[in-house]
């Protein structure tokens, strides 16, 4: 289930989010059972963006909610598409470090 949080920050992204909760009543057990259910979202994968060109990407762009495992080259294409549509692109980038205990 989603939480509050996450549905926040996917709001903030300016992604849609609904959370639709819904109860069903087990009449053999006597218990309610909650369910949640969340719109979906575009995903393009980096498989799919791989081998097109730049025409084909620039209306993937303007689809896909979230990229999934792209490689540099290709967030730079992404970054690229992106601008080319007239959108401004700011990038976060995640560093994960580790180090020993």
């Amino acid at each position: 289930m989603i939480t509050k949080l996450w549905q926040e920050s996917l709001r903030q992204l300016g992604l849609p989010v609904t959370n639709t909760a819904r109860q069903k009543y087990d009449e053999k057990t006597g218990t309610v059972t909650r369910t949640s259910e969340i719109e979906p979202i575009n995903i393009a994968q980096s498989s799919e963006i791989e081998n097109i060109d730049d025409d084909a990407l620039a209306r993937i762009v303007e689809k896909a909610d979230i990229f999934t495992r792209v490689n540099p080259a290709q967030k730079n294409r992404i970054m690229n598409a992106l601008k080319a549509n007239g959108h401004v692109v700011v990038t976060l980038e995640m560093v994960s470090t580790t180090r020993p205990r």
